[in-house]
């Protein structure tokens, strides 16, 4: 799996798949990166990753996006800038995958010195049942969605089409430069998408600093439903984030206490019947890319059917967020 005849590996997420996690650690490894032949360019890095890069060549900032005033010419110099004289180089933005440009990102590539040829495009696929789940939260509580979960699937169904997402960038860097990791136990090297990339890279962990924390945390079903509610209200996508940390902590404050409804968004059913609809797409991947039958492991534990609508978010629950709130308003 080593990669060490290439110059350039650029992680195109997908989305849910740990990517802001690895983006904060080689963004805090920078140096030690540097030392070993890499260069994690300190280019308008957002968030700890080439976010801004992977808009602007994907057409531009989507509407929850706080854009930058830099046109996307003005970053590819200091990009070129940074990376004069460096053997090698990596970049990391889910949103790459998100707004798929493989030919505009081959272009800026190549501006640094880094064309296709001596290029990996590293993507970690997740089970779809799992992403559409993990996706939901994430628009939601950042990206101001108002929609319930079923709508939230048959709108991003393409998303997590696999087959037809990786045939643009094959297209355009050939199959061969195409790492494709299934973001699941047992594929994963030590289980850590950090130490498989590292992996993918040719490195080895110990020169690294493993300092952990929690990173994009997800919000229960009771605060969601809050969320979705904050959404509706006529603010702009940054004040409907407000409390974006705030719910994130009363998740985590209240989790196995019973306060809130954190039951399964999808059943049993509903998670096979979203497996069933990938199944000629999931072969397709395995086959061409991993040399084998199965993309995923496809043990769904069994789950009832999730409250509907905004059933379970009584006025005591509401209470409860509110206080948090208003307690931690030094927070905000």
């Amino acid at each position: 799996m080593r990669m060490q005849t290439a110059k350039c590996l650029l992680h195109i997420g997908a989305p849910k798949t740990g990517s802001t996690a690895l983006e904060k650690f080689l963004a805090n490894n920078r140096n030690t990166l540097a030392q070993l032949g890499w260069q994690y360019p300190d280019v308008s890095l957002r968030g700890f990753g080439h976010h801004d890069f992977a808009f602007l060549i994907g057409g531009g900032y989507p509407e929850w996006a706080i854009p930058q005033a830099r046109p996307l010419e003005e970053l590819v110099q200091d990009l070129k800038m940074s990376l004069t004289g460096a053997p090698g180089c990596i970049m990391s933005s889910e949103n790459f995958f998100l707004l798929p440009n493989p030919r505009g990102v081959a272009e800026i590539l190549s501006q640094a010195n880094f064309p296709p040829g001596d290029s990996k495009i590293v993507v970690y696929v997740r089970r779809q049942d799992e992403a559409h789940i993990s996706w939901y939260n994430q628009v939601v509580k950042a990206q101001g969605y108002t929609g319930a979960i079923t709508e939230c699937i048959a709108e991003n169904r393409d998303l997590w089409n696999y087959a037809d997402r990786l045939k643009s960038w094959e297209e355009v860097f050939g199959r061969d430069n195409l790492v494709v990791r299934p973001y699941q136990a047992g594929d994963l090297l030590e289980n850590d998408i950090r130490a498989d990339f590292l992996s993918v890279a040719g490195l080895t962990p110990e020169h690294f600093n493993w300092h952990e924390e929690p990173i994009n945390t997800r919000i229960n079903a009771d605060i969601l439903r809050f969320q979705r509610s904050i959404n509706r209200l006529p603010l702009s996508y940054p004040e409907k984030r407000r409390f974006h940390k705030q719910l994130i902590a009363l998740t985590a404050a209240t989790k196995d206490t019973g306060l809130f409804d954190d039951s399964p968004l999808l059943s049993t059913k509903q998670r096979k019947e979203i497996l069933s609809t990938y199944a000629a797409s999931n072969a397709e991947v395995a086959r061409t890319y991993l040399g084998r039958e199965r993309l995923f492991k496809e043990d769904i534990p069994d789950a009832p059917e999730p409250i509907a609508g905004e059933e379970g978010l009584t006025m005591d629950k509401l209470i409860y967020i509110l206080g948090w709130i208003l307690l931690r308003r030094d927070d905000v």
